[in-house]
């Protein structure tokens, strides 16, 4: 038990760790910028080497988005094994110097691939480390989970506004349009006087973030109560009166081929069969909710990386792309703030179902309503609205299905599924766009949208718990 002064301690201890995460995340989500900032970036090197850079488009370099979301994935892990080191605070600060240092030096790039290295590469290592340590020091406070991740998802949509309106005031303030760069090519980008602002506004940025980082990093303190860490589950169910039941798995030992029997404390309910990560990856719920994720989520990573690369073929408006995008990047955090809250009365196949079925309405009319700019902004909020409430679904129906003692490295898992549907939106879309048209590539989205609603149809959905 603690005091009444050791819990106000806690207490306040617990809103600095929120808000020192949700400023890390402003950080974040400049993550979904890159479809805004695509065109600047490219049209800068254009500008500066015509002849080097003659191959580089916009669609080309589109792949950054989904390459950096990969790196984002694989670093993860890392951030909360360097945290139990050298302290949370520590680290962050370290990171978010580092994540601040490498923005600054990608403006004194004249080299592409180096600018990729320096922007994306480095960069998406620090983020995935500082997300994971972000996240993890919220959570040891034991705050209400819903209500905690969901704000913090917002500030990340707040980040992408923020990134998008900072290069948009930096580099073209006057709204000047762009323009055929060569006759030949068929993509339109910004002139050198625009573009050679570049550089200014990754040093702003980068400025802006160290400003950021710094200042939410000081507040990533552990509690510092002892016995409030890692509770033994027992006293933590015994406290809450919750009813757990004593599951025995017959496992065998590779090595002499003996079997051994163990014990695991599991909640009394129906996923109490998962009774390790071997168990949850064996088996054909892993895999039908992995493909779910899979197939339905690429539309809004498409619409997130190619809405203003599909969108200028119509209407040659920055100002009102650079509104778009952030626009749909704070619904895309709202979306994520709001759904776990959904889903705690509402089924997730009914919540997940109604998603799917208004992409599958988007999808085949887009095409129609891209000469309209408010339908076509109305349209690209919408789709990343379902996209970050799928993200934000599917920590809780992880935790139903495969009980909480296996919820963490279930849901590790099923953070891959949406890596790979980021992946898969850039194959689909570089390889066909150009040779069956934005109509046809439209209905390969539909496609993928059709199985994943026949799944979520499928899918025996476990009580909440």
């Amino acid at each position: 038990m603690y005091s009444s002064d050791q819990l106000k301690d806690l207490n306040r201890r617990a809103k600095l760790a929120c808000f020192g995460s949700c400023l890390i995340h402003l950080i974040l989500g400049s993550f979904y910028s890159w479809g805004n900032l695509n065109i600047y970036i490219v049209s800068y090197f254009k500008n500066l080497d015509p002849e080097t850079y003659a191959y580089l488009n916009i669609d080309m370099t589109a792949f950054i988005f989904p390459f950096m979301g990969f790196l984002m994935f694989l670093t993860t892990p890392i951030g909360i094994k360097i945290g139990n080191v050298v302290g949370f605070s520590l680290s962050c600060i370290f990171f978010s110097v580092l994540l601040a240092v490498s923005l600054f030096l990608a403006a004194f790039c004249e080299n592409f691939w180096l600018f990729v290295l320096f922007y994306a590469v480095i960069p998406s290592v620090f983020m995935g480390i500082l997300s994971s340590e972000s996240i993890y020091v919220v959570v040891k406070y034991r705050i209400e989970k819903n209500y905690v991740n969901g704000l913090m998802m917002l500030f990340y949509g707040i980040g992408t506004a923020l990134a998008n309106f900072i290069a948009y005031l930096t580099i073209n303030p006057n709204n000047d349009l762009a323009q055929r760069l060569d006759k030949n090519d068929p993509d339109m980008y910004f002139s050198k006087e625009i573009s050679r602002r570049v550089p200014d506004f990754l040093r702003i940025l980068s400025i802006v973030y160290l400003i950021i980082g710094i200042l939410g990093s000081n507040f990533m303190r552990l509690p510092e109560f002892e016995g409030f860490l890692d509770e033994p589950l027992v006293s933590r169910a015994e406290e809450s009166e919750e009813k757990f039941e004593f599951v025995y798995a017959q496992i065998e030992n590779e090595k002499d081929d003996q079997k051994k029997y163990y014990v695991g404390l599991q909640e009394n309910t129906e996923n109490s069969r998962f009774y390790n990560l071997k168990s949850v990856l064996k088996s054909w719920k892993f895999y039908h909710l992995f493909l779910i994720i899979f197939l339905g989520s690429p539309f809004g990573f498409f619409m997130v990386n190619y809405y203003k690369i599909i969108g200028m073929m119509q209407i040659n408006n920055d100002l009102n792309f650079v509104t778009i995008g952030s626009i749909s990047g704070l619904v895309n955090g709202l979306a994520r703030f709001a759904m776990p809250l959904v889903v705690r009365k509402v089924s997730f196949k009914i919540i997940f179902s109604v998603l799917i079925v208004l992409q599958m309405v988007m999808i085949p009319t887009l095409n129609s309503i891209m000469d309209n700019q408010a339908l076509f902004g109305l349209w690209n909020a919408l789709a990343l609205f379902c996209q970050g409430g799928m993200y934000a679904l599917f920590p809780k129906v992880t935790f139903n299905t495969f009980g909480k003692n296996l919820y963490r490295d279930s849901y590790t898992f099923m953070l891959f599924a949406f890596v790979l549907a980021n992946l898969m939106h850039y194959v689909i879309a570089s390889i066909c766009l150009d040779l069956a048209g934005l109509w046809n590539v439209l209905w390969i989205y539909f496609s993928l949208c059709l199985v994943s609603f026949v799944l979520v149809v499928l899918f025996k959905e476990e009580k909440n718990v």
